[in-house]
């Protein structure tokens, strides 16, 4: 770290402060649309997983040369979900959110150790935020589709399929601000359920949620 006036320091833990209260804030507003995510299309929450780094350290494990964004986890992070099947088909189905594209639009992407050189990461004014829903049918690829290429902020959506269209898992990236109230939320949703449904995924809201 670079040397400091006493001075600096106090602007930059005043900076600290207020960086935490508004990742609280940030990361709050993220866990309700995971939740309400799940409620729209039926799904039980089925727990989660780190995407950029390793799990926080607890219960007394990991050691102090652990990453420090290994106790930042929604930097990146899948929301999984259960889904019962839809007819003859089973579905999978995870809500991921991308909270900084930055890594991945930067030009070493691929060489993992660039991950602790956030100053080389693409500029925030040029990254994204973002959501990724993905959904499985009969075929769970999700780490195979979202690959390091995939999670540009340029791409936005993409498919494998096995057999024709008998299996297949596909994603479509939506940039968060497209959630930013219910009305939007349920707009974004329904765009992504028609989406599913031109690649002959049946991945359609709870009927409680479109009455509602």
């Amino acid at each position: 770290m670079e040397k400091l006036t006493p001075n600096q320091v106090t602007d930059f833990l005043q900076d600290v402060r207020a960086s935490y209260r508004l990742l609280y804030q940030y990361q709050r507003r993220v866990l309700d649309l995971a939740r309400f995510i799940g409620d729209y299309y039926g799904c039980k929450y089925n727990g989660g997983y780190p995407k950029f780094s390793q799990n926080t350290p607890r219960r007394g494990k990991g050691n102090l040369e652990n990453w420090a964004w290994d106790w930042l986890n929604l930097y990146f992070y899948e929301f999984n979900f259960e889904k019962p099947q839809v007819g003859v088909d089973a579905i999978s189905f995870a809500v991921y959110i991308q909270s900084d594209t930055g890594y991945y639009d930067a030009k070493n992407i691929g060489d993992h150790s660039f991950k602790l050189s956030e100053d080389a990461f693409a500029p925030v004014n040029i990254s994204a935020t973002r959501l990724l829903l993905v959904v499985g049918k009969n075929i769970w690829k999700n780490n195979d589709l979202l690959h390091e290429a995939n999670l540009k902020s340029t791409q936005k959506e993409g498919i494998i399929e096995v057999d024709g269209k008998q299996a297949s898992t596909y994603f479509k990236a939506y940039d968060l601000q497209q959630f930013f109230n219910e009305e939007s939320s349920r707009k974004a949703l329904a765009d992504f359920s028609k989406s599913c449904s031109t690649h002959g995924i049946p991945f359609e809201p709870a009927v409680q949620m479109t009455e509602e």
